[in-house]
């Protein structure tokens, strides 16, 4: 099952040009952002000079999140080179294994109430209205242990604080791309109740497939 890979950037229009209309238009939607490391396609670097950094950290060590659109400008010019957002005060992340969210984005419950689902290397992930990331109940709790571990692999919720880079940031082995876009979603984040029944819902699908007798030719 294939999913339409969606990208900020297309034609001629430079990345970092791409990053700086991007970050413009997270905050106008009330997104709070912050400039992360650029990959150079070896490494994260601080971008503005070539010292190396472990990961996908903050381009400024003393800089804060921020939705203040002259503010936004004014950092993107001088450093785009990502763009990433802190899990938790705006949103929630649920992290699912890619051929689990695709089989999500093709039921029509998801096509109705739609959120905004982010692919990158990492996997996809489905943002998510802030609350408390559990729903208790038979099939909707995806924190209690199933009766096989390997069932939930890769489900997961992201860290509080941890940082989510955002479309359409270059990383390693791709740029984060949208799946359903903000505005494919009418910029709404998704019910927490909601997209747990959904991811739970293709884990028993999957899980029937598997069970499924094979027949013989």
């Amino acid at each position: 099952m294939a999913c339409r890979v969606v990208s900020a950037v297309s034609g001629s229009v430079s990345v970092h040009t791409s990053l700086w209309e991007a970050a413009v238009s997270y905050v106008a939607h009330g997104w709070s952002i912050l400039p992360a490391a650029m990959w150079d396609g070896r490494r994260f670097t601080r971008g503005h000079v070539d010292t190396p950094v472990d990961d996908l950290c903050p381009v400024f060590p003393t800089a804060s999140t921020t939705r203040d659109a002259r503010r936004v400008a004014g950092l993107w010019r001088i450093a785009p080179y990502s763009i990433t957002a802190p899990v938790g005060a705006a949103f929630e992340v649920l992290c699912a294994p890619s051929e689990v969210a695709c089989r999500v984005l093709q039921m029509p419950a998801f096509r109705r109430r739609p959120c905004p689902v982010l692919w990158s290397p990492g996997g996809t992930r489905f943002l998510l209205q802030p609350g408390i990331a559990t729903v208790t109940g038979k099939y909707t709790n995806l924190t209690e242990p199933p009766a096989d571990p390997g069932w939930l692999a890769g489900i997961v919720w992201a860290a509080p604080g941890a940082l989510l880079p955002l479309p359409p940031t270059p990383l390693p082995g791709g740029q984060a791309r949208w799946w359903t876009s903000p505005c494919d979603a009418n910029h709404q984040l998704g019910d927490l109740h909601h997209m747990q029944l959904l991811v739970r819902a293709a884990l028993d699908a999957d899980r029937e497939i598997e069970r499924a007798p094979t027949q013989d030719p």
